[in-house]
């Protein structure tokens, strides 16, 4: 070991951070006081994203990985420290977003750059020392944090330490000025992506027609619908896997474009219906998700807002005096979800759950209103309902059995009962009316119910009895029924044993997103 390790792995022993090779790990949640204390910085959030930047590998490895990397962190700024020798001033805490930002795209991915360079080894002889063997994504992780740790020792302090050359990203050019370039989309080409709005099709191809007359948008649109969006692939369909199929630089170069581009244009592509929204949310290149005044939201749904490809609305603001505009207005030709939770919706209001507004809907989100007998029956002439969100309901058992009744309840898909305080009994007949159930969370279920439940819907997917208490036995009988389910919620059910059991057989046991 050289003497830049010594000095280096001293540093460490200063700062009280002792964790043994592979096995025993610190917490991040002690390394960060540590951390503040000995350097007068706390980077949690570098921390954060230098995890994520590792990529999807790194998973297996995250408990130990975790702390190790923290430890790397402040490996790498104590080097950068011993090397430059001079006495500056301590670090500071990245608080700006922008800081954040610049300095994780910098650093999130130079550990192989770090470990080619000069100092590669007095790196990789520390790295070692703390590494778990044979684990390649740890390697990884711990020296893209040490790499961190060095160039956040530059960033802070505006120089380059010598031998860190490499790490040093070049200077970008200015970013461009906003293009002047503005065209209207064919009605042609807009009526294709209205059409089919869960196809990239007819957006590429839009994209293609702005780009070639020099339209930004072309290019956004191009970029968007290569990144997808999470846990989505193009299309907006649901995919089992979070694990996205571009390269990582790959992605971290789209984003960063995406990013640009919502800067430079986003208030001009917002401007035609901005009138109309609050809140806003791109994908795949156009105006996805927003938050709206329900009557402005009306106003403009069959007008302004119907050249937007929009998916979801989340409206707000109910006023009964407003109800004889709201349930004339038309629906809007693509959006596919609806979420008015909290409105206050009572029978006085009763006619906007049977307004054209709501027509086109296949997600409804109603939780958080005392619906009572008028409005279930205006919900009962619903046919195309396929998921349903509800609590707080004022009906009785017999009230709700009309809604088992209407059009779309045999093709349900998904549905969600929260606490209804009047509601006790033939909850679970409710649900066993709905044969195409895969999404299901209902309160206060018998362990009898339950099972009938699961021998009634076998393709159920997720389940959820979390205000129920339920024997051990039931839980493992419930997975024996139900062989598709992927999310499993009963956390007042079970005793450690069982929770251990379930985790075993539900490996990927996970809350799938009601509206996804």
């Amino acid at each position: 070991m050289n003497a830049l390790s010594k000095q280096v792995l001293a540093t460490r022993k200063a700062h009280g951070l002792t964790v043994e090779k592979a096995g025993d790990y610190l917490h991040y949640e002690q390394t960060l006081p540590t951390m503040a204390k000995a350097m007068g910085f706390a980077p949690h959030v570098t921390h954060l994203n230098i995890v994520v930047h590792v990529g999807n590998e790194l998973s297996k490895s995250l408990p130990i990985s975790r702390s190790l990397v923290m430890v790397a962190f402040l490996d790498g700024y104590a080097l950068a420290k011993h090397i430059d020798g001079k006495k500056r001033s301590k670090g500071q805490v990245l608080r700006a977003a922008a800081a954040v930002t610049r300095f994780v795209r910098a650093a999130g991915r130079s550990g192989p750059a770090l470990l080619s360079g000069p100092h590669g080894e007095t790196a990789k002889t520390l790295i070692e020392d703390f590494a778990p063997e044979g684990d390649e994504a740890a390697l990884q992780g711990m020296a893209n944090g040490f790499a961190c740790g060095v160039l956040l020792y530059q960033y802070e302090h505006e120089l380059v330490v010598p031998g860190f050359d490499a790490l040093t990203p070049a200077k970008k050019a200015k970013a461009a000025r906003p293009s002047d370039v503005e065209v209207a989309l064919p009605k042609a080409l807009l009526d294709g992506v209205l059409a089919a709005p869960d196809d990239d099709a007819p957006r590429l191809v839009a994209s293609d027609w702005l780009a070639e007359r020099g339209d930004p948008l072309g290019e956004f649109i191009q970029v968007q619908c290569a990144l997808g969006r999470g846990r989505f692939g193009a299309g907006g369909k649901w995919v089992r896997s979070a694990k996205s199929t571009l390269p990582f630089e790959t992605r971290e170069e789209l984003e960063a474009r995406e990013q640009e581009l919502l800067k430079l244009y986003e208030k001009r592509w917002v401007a035609p219906i901005r009138s109309a929204i609050r809140q806003w949310g791109f994908r795949r290149g156009f105006v996805n998700d927003v938050i709206a005044d329900l009557s402005k939201f009306a106003a403009a749904s069959g007008t302004t807002l119907a050249r937007t490809p929009l998916e979801k609305a989340k409206l707000t603001g109910l006023q009964r005096e407003q109800l004889a505009a709201i349930v004339k207005a038309p629906a809007h030709p693509t959006v596919d979800f609806i979420d008015l939770a909290a409105n206050r919706i009572d029978d006085r209001v009763a006619p906007l759950l049977s307004a054209p507004l709501l027509s086109k809907v296949t997600k409804l989100n109603l939780e958080m209103n005392p619906l009572g007998r008028e409005c279930l029956t205006a919900l009962s002439t619903h046919r195309s309902l396929k998921r349903l969100l509800l609590s707080r309901l004022e009906v009785t058992d017999a009230d709700f059995a009309q809604l088992t009744r209407a059009p779309f309840w045999k093709s349900l898909t998904g549905l969600f009962i929260g606490r209804c305080e009047h509601l006790s009994a033939g909850l679970a007949e409710a649900a066993n009316a709905a044969p195409k159930l895969e999404w299901l969370s209902l309160p206060e279920l018998s362990d009898d119910e339950v099972l009938a439940i699961a021998k009634a819907h076998p393709k159920l997917k997720y389940l959820s009895i979390v205000t129920t208490t339920v024997k051990d036995a039931t839980v493992m009988k419930l997975l024996d029924l139900l062989p598709e389910l992927t999310g499993f919620q009963a956390p007042h059910a079970s005793s450690e044993k069982t929770k251990a059991l379930v985790a075993q057989r539900l490996p990927g046991n996970r809350y799938v997103g009601f509206f996804d």
